[in-house]
């Protein structure tokens, strides 16, 4: 009786077959990761975007309260302020005040543009029940460092206690300001607030802008 024997050769794979393995590998890792880095910057974009909307909001409602609240010797005074910052013209000039969807550049607004710094402002909505105009009515803008928003002093000191906002005061605006048109043309003349947005979104190679008008009667000339 005779036994064969069968003799299998185990073969391992190659060196071209390995790093061929490898490149696969690769180009799947990156392609994940560039579009979870999209998604995630999608993400951000969205939260900034909101986070925006959030402020400009905020701003419309303060100045349309201001305009409402006019006969109070308190907002008068605000208002007066609102209008003497105020540009002068029946539309806004976008050769001196440029409207933030033709830059290429936030800094641009604040570094370069005196027209801009002359006429551009902001309202402390935490200080609306204040009896200082001064601390209700503000101008110092600035280039968003993260995204547009009112920085606000002692919050963070407060935050473990009983944080009343009241407290608190604005420090500065980063990448949002209003300007103010004012048109006498008309009878009677109004007012076309310019609320403007611009700051470096994360990943974003031109800034991101947004910009909200509204318009309100003078109400100087209602009687």
């Amino acid at each position: 009786m005779s036994i064969t024997t069968e003799q299998k050769t185990l073969r391992g794979d190659t060196l071209v077959e390995v790093m061929f393995s490898i490149g696969i590998f690769a180009l799947v890792a990156i392609s994940v990761s560039t579009l979870m880095n999209s998604m995630l910057g999608r993400s951000q974009a969205s939260i900034e975007i909101v986070m925006a909307r959030s402020e400009i909001d905020a701003q419309a409602e303060a100045i349309r309260f201001i305009h409402s609240a006019y006969k109070d010797d308190k907002m008068t005074t605000v208002w007066k302020k609102i209008a003497d910052k105020a540009v002068s013209g029946t539309v806004f000039d976008n050769s001196i005040y440029p409207m933030t969807e033709n830059i290429t550049s936030c800094e641009a607004l604040n570094d370069n543009n005196q027209n801009f710094k002359k006429h551009a402002f902001y309202i402390d909505t935490f200080k609306l029940s204040s009896n200082n105009p001064n601390e209700i009515f503000k101008t110092n803008t600035n280039v968003a460092s993260i995204f547009p928003r009112i920085i606000h002093t002692d919050i963070e000191d407060n935050i473990s206690k009983n944080f009343d906002e009241t407290d608190s005061s604005a420090a500065r605006a980063e990448g949002i300001w209003v300007i103010a048109v004012k048109n006498t043309e008309s009878n009677p003349d109004y007012y076309d607030f310019y609320i403007q947005t611009c700051w470096n979104s994360l990943g974003g190679s031109m800034p991101t802008t947004i910009t909200t008008i509204f318009r309100l009667n003078n109400p100087e000339a209602i009687k």
